[in-house]
This record gives C-alpha cells, structure tokens and sequence, in this order.
C-alpha cells in the first residue's frame, strides 16, 4: 500500500507542477502481477495520468509515456474497502470469467479512478473506502 501510495503522490506532484489539476485529470493503475502467485510486496503497479499532447515533451524520466491499447474491455465497478479490492478482482476472474464466453489479453488489469479518492475516509489505509472500475482486456474465447 506504501507504494501505491508514493506513487500517486509522485504523479499529483508532477502534475501540479505542470499547471494540471491532479483531481481533475483521468487515472488509471496498471496491476502487472497475479496477487494469486505473487507476494503483495513483490507485485509491480504503475500508476498514470491523462496528459494533453502539449505536456508529452514534459515527460522525462523516471516517467514515461504509453498509450492505453485499443481492444475489448469488460469493465467492472467497485465501491468499498480497499482491504476488499483483491477478493473483488479474484471474483472477476474466478466467478464472472468463466461464464463470460471471453478470455484474458495478455494485458495488466487497468484501474480507473473517475472519483477523487478522500484521504479522510476511514481509519487505516486498507479501511479507506474508494470507488473505481476494474478494466479486463478480453478477447472472445478460442474454443467453447
């Protein structure tokens, strides 16, 4: 969560820093591993921001830019505790898939933030209540 969390705040900065309103831009993370089989301390997670084509010259490192890649997305919504965030995302894969007719791209699930998330809402950092929506690149099944 410490990371996840430096690194939103990393990315508010730069955007403030280039006259964006951080809670005003579109953000996305980008879950690179399978909790399922790597350790939570061990798992990578890009965090980005929508910039206009005026600011691409603006990005240097440790930033880079990418673009988000055309396809299918199922696109699921979540409401509640970050502590259970993961079970939601295994649901997806374990309940809904399944009976999807799709399979996963081999693409990294896609966070969407359209709200801003409050600091103030509950107590530790896993009890603070977020809404986003989990973005799955699907393709249609290969064999039924």
């Amino acid at each position: 969560m410490q990371g996840i969390s430096a690194c939103w705040q990393q990315l508010a900065a730069w955007a403030s820093a280039h006259g964006l309103d951080y809670s005003q831009v579109q953000k996305f993370g980008f879950g690179h591993d399978n909790p399922v089989f790597t350790p939570l301390d061990k798992a990578r997670y890009d965090g980005a921001i929508v910039i206009n084509d005026e600011l691409k010259s603006a990005v240097t490192r440790p930033y880079q830019l990418n673009v988000l890649s055309a396809g299918i997305y199922a696109i699921f919504d979540y409401r509640g505790a970050i502590k259970d965030l993961l079970s939601f995302q295994l649901d997806i894969f374990a309940k809904w898939l399944p009976q999807s007719g799709y399979e996963p791209e081999d693409a990294p699930l896609i966070e969407h933030y359209p709200e801003v998330i409050s600091q103030e809402n509950g107590g530790s950092p896993s009890e603070k209540v977020i809404a986003l929506e989990i973005w799955l690149k699907v393709k249609p099944l290969k064999f039924k």
